[in-house]
């Protein structure tokens, strides 16, 4: 069987594709944040606690990581969308999916974060408080800039991963890009020129997050 490729069916789905990838860059840019944020103050509250200061922080911490690296993404997005309201709390979708998003991903950045500031060595700790640096000068002088170096791969290879993940929210209804080809190629019934134009929007985004990490790894090897 000879195949086709309809060049029409592109130009006429493109701007509606390229519509729902923009909201599915707005999704990875606002969870991608939450999530960056939650991270770092989860490897922080993890390390102040082992220093001394709160058991209770370190175990709730712990239990977040653990709960959200155990479940798969996908049943924390339903679950912020549909579970939630038994607890009393309604989200409208696009919110319910950038705080699942957000949290699902944060987990696991907390974890490279926290690995990636005990990398530094304790010599550098010495060095700021010789230098009569508080605890905060020196993590925001010091530690974080070193670990961020060391984060750097795999930390890229979580926005990767959410840029993808992001696709998970069709289930709940956001109009993000999975959602808009699904229901294009269910119209025009041309679901390969459909997907092929999805994939490489996909392509495009993440290509541009690998290609940012080549980009600073160089500028790192360079000093």
């Amino acid at each position: 069987m000879r195949m086709s490729f309809d060049f029409d069916v592109i130009a006429q789905y493109l701007p509606l594709l390229l519509q729902a990838a923009l909201v599915t860059l707005e999704l990875f840019v606002l969870a991608g944040l939450l999530g960056t944020v939650i991270g770092l103050v989860c490897a922080l509250t993890s390390l102040l606690a082992d220093a001394g200061l709160g058991r209770v922080a370190r175990r709730t911490v712990g239990c977040y990581v653990w709960l959200m690296r155990g479940l798969p993404p996908l049943v924390v997005v339903l679950f912020s969308y549909y579970g939630l309201p038994g607890l009393g709390i309604a989200l409208e979708p696009y919110p319910a999916a950038v705080s699942a998003l957000a949290f699902s991903v944060g987990a696991f950045w907390a974890e490279i974060f926290r690995a990636g500031i005990e990398a530094i060595p304790a010599g550098q700790w010495d060095a700021g408080r010789a230098l009569g640096l508080r605890m905060g000068a020196i993590l925001r002088t010091v530690v974080l800039p070193q670990a961020f170096r060391v984060v750097l791969p795999p930390y890229v290879n979580g926005l990767v991963a959410l840029v993808k993940e992001t696709s998970l929210v069709s289930v709940i209804t956001v109009r993000e890009l999975t959602l808009v080809s699904q229901r294009a190629y269910s119209a025009s019934f041309r679901p390969f020129e459909i997907l092929t134009m999805t994939a490489l929007l996909y392509l495009a985004m993440t290509s541009i997050l690998m290609a940012a990490q080549l980009m600073l790894e160089r500028r790192f090897r360079a000093r």
